[in-house]
């Protein structure tokens, strides 16, 4: 047995077989017609679309044929790719080069072999499509024109199917380019603007203490900064994209309780807060950073909009899971076509999708509104 020598561009030509990412893949129609056509075509009981790779000959379609793949070492369609035209065996048991292949002497057998060269665009053969006999066989002029013919098209199937798995990759890229823009716009506005908001109510209380209480107008300023400078680590993180989306059960707490006292003093909406036993035990530290930024939300909501004289914040748990509610008297909104449409209601749903919560806002003029999440257990 013969063994074929390895092509000139070996290794672009391997690089260029790997760059269709096809090794290893289930069957696809668009090949299997191709190779059924041929053996149709060619009358003969085995066709196949052979890929040459490092150290073995792979099938990616196959008809009349049980095994995916051989070495290369005895692969006829090793010689054909050498070749620029058809490579045909009329008798492989009177050819040297194949005589003792044990793909002769044994299983399947092969006397007729015809392999058309799977030439790319640059010039690199990846491989065959060729036809199988169990006989000595010529084909005729016609089919070695029609074996040639769909040689190519298998060509242009996978250069289709590679430009579709680019197609898709560049899908996926933009997809999470725009969602990473979401979330950064997300906590620009929830971690930033917000925040900055609240500093700015923390500044005005100290202007009116200036003249009252030069101490408390002090520790107004003193956490002022300190907010300021917490917001300066937040977009730090976010700028070098840390995963700041997370947050402990004492954390979550605390920012709670201090964000309803902040607001309390501020007046002159009074701000309710309670939190049942279990309500946020079972959270994921992502699932309390989301939920502290909608409850933050909907607060600001009330402070800028709602002209409430009372506002309370529950955290309750049971059979559905974890729920937050946000109940104002204030003056509502009606539901109207494009009520509710503000970047924060905006930012508060998405950030419920996110974690799998459910979101509803109850609002009619002059009642109030109620805000509503939902994480199931």
């Amino acid at each position: 047995m013969k063994e074929a020598p390895n092509p000139h561009d070996e290794a672009a030509r391997l690089k260029a077989l790997l760059s269709y990412d096809i090794l290893d893949t289930p069957p696809e129609p668009e090949f299997d017609d191709l190779t059924a056509l041929a053996s149709n075509i060619c009358q003969t009981p085995v066709a196949l679309i052979s890929l040459i790779d490092s150290s073995r000959q792979w099938f990616k379609s196959t008809v009349g044929l049980t095994v995916r793949e051989t070495t290369r070492q005895i692969a006829f369609c090793s010689h054909a790719i050498l070749q620029q035209n058809l490579f045909t065996i009329f008798d492989a048991c009177e050819d040297e080069r194949f005589v003792d292949n044990p793909l002769v002497t044994g299983e399947p057998h092969i006397r007729f072999y015809a392999g058309a060269p799977l030439r790319t665009a640059e010039g690199y053969t990846l491989g065959t499509l060729c036809v199988i006999g169990q006989t000595p066989k010529e084909l005729s002029q016609e089919q070695r024109q029609a074996l040639s013919t769909l040689s190519r098209q298998v060509v242009a199937q996978l250069e289709l199917r590679k430009h579709c798995k680019e197609r898709e990759r560049l899908v996926q890229e933009l997809r999470a380019a725009v969602s990473q823009r979401e979330r950064l716009s997300e906590n620009l506005h929830d971690n930033l603007i917000q925040t900055l908001y609240a500093i700015g109510l923390q500044l005005d209380m100290a202007k009116l203490l200036v003249s009252t209480s030069s101490v408390q107008a002090s520790t107004k300023i003193a956490d002022a900064i300190e907010e300021m400078n917490g917001l300066i680590g937040q977009v730090r993180g976010i700028i070098c994209y840390a995963d700041v989306e997370s947050m402990t059960e004492p954390a979550f707490i605390e920012a709670l309780h201090k964000f309803n006292a902040l607001l309390n003093e501020l007046g002159p909406t009074r701000f309710g807060f309670e939190l049942k036993a279990r309500a946020t035990t079972g959270l994921s530290g992502q699932q309390r950073f989301h939920l502290y930024h909608i409850a933050k939300n909907a607060l600001i909501n009330v402070v800028k909009h709602a002209r409430a004289k009372t506002c309370r914040t529950t955290f309750t748990w049971g059979k559905k899971g974890t729920r937050l509610e946000v109940h104002d008297d204030g003056i509502g909104f009606a539901k109207t076509k494009g009520a509710a449409s503000g970047t924060g209601i905006i930012n508060m749903a998405s950030r419920a999708r996110q974690i799998g919560a459910h979101l509803e806002i109850r609002s009619a003029r002059p009642r109030g509104t109620k805000l509503l999440v939902t994480i199931p257990q």
